[in-house]
């Protein structure tokens, strides 16, 4: 199957002009000025519009279910809501399994809540809930999936340890794979969240404030100084929310 988008100006990652975009079995072919099909194919007049790629959000969370609710959006819903703000690709990052899963369980169960539903293009971070020899010796077979991303976490049910950290940020890394990080200061959160709790303090903005900057940017200095003693492992944060956190990245990146 070919389309012919023609005189579209087609907006690329260095410039803007006028061109024609030939598109072969969903995939782009050829862009130029002058394209004549060598065959009858779909032609669509794009003149004065602007032709560009579709975004990609790199972070939904569809069909996720936390233990006490699930959120809205499935597959379905998300994706078409995705589409219809020119989005047309989506990463999801899985939720956690059952209690020592191993890491293709949720791969399959996010398929299969993925499968059929989706209106666009999907694929999935994974998630590292806990670390043992056999997830360590699965991550390259879930790289060979497809998986290129997996995400840890320093809160919630299945944060992990510093030294659990420092094995996934070394297999992840031999593996070709990025490591992604909700990172929070736990202890803080427990600590203040009980504080707030023992005053009565229990409106929906003192979750915000259960949560000040420096719970972010003391989980950031951790994580930072592990991905240097994990032979300088790349490393990608998740939702930065501050300036603070933003200042020790930024401090990070001028030292390496």
């Amino acid at each position: 199957m070919k389309l012919l988008i023609k005189d579209g100006i087609v907006v690329n990652a260095n410039e803007q002009r006028q061109s024609n975009i030939l598109i072969e079995n969903g995939l782009i072919k050829q862009i130029s000025p002058n394209i004549i099909p060598s065959e009858a194919c779909e032609i669509i007049q794009a003149k004065a519009c602007y032709v560009m790629p579709g975004g990609v959000d790199v972070h939904t969370h569809f069909n996720i279910d936390t233990g006490l609710a699930r959120s809205y959006d499935d597959f379905f819903t998300g994706t078409r809501a995705a589409a219809c703000g020119d989005t047309t690709t989506i990463i999801d990052h899985m939720g956690f399994g059952p209690k020592g899963c191993c890491l293709h369980h949720q791969l399959e169960t996010y398929h299969q809540y993925a499968n059929g539903k989706a209106v666009i293009g999907y694929s999935f971070h994974g998630v590292i809930q806990h670390i043992n020899q056999a997830i360590i010796d699965e991550i390259p077979a879930m790289v060979q999936d497809g998986i290129s991303s997996f995400k840890l976490y320093l809160t919630y049910q299945y944060k992990l340890n510093d030294s659990d950290i420092l094995q996934a940020l070394k297999q992840l890394k031999a593996a070709g794979a990025l490591t992604t990080v909700h990172l929070e200061n736990d202890a803080i959160i427990n600590y203040l969240r009980s504080q707030f709790i023992a005053s009565g303090q229990t409106e929906p903005r003192y979750h915000a404030l259960s949560r000040p900057p420096e719970c972010e940017a003391a989980a950031i200095t951790r994580m930072i100084n592990l991905a240097q003693l994990a032979d300088n492992a790349p490393l990608y944060i998740v939702h930065l929310s501050n300036g603070l956190g933003l200042n020790y990245l930024r401090l990070a990146k001028a030292h390496q």
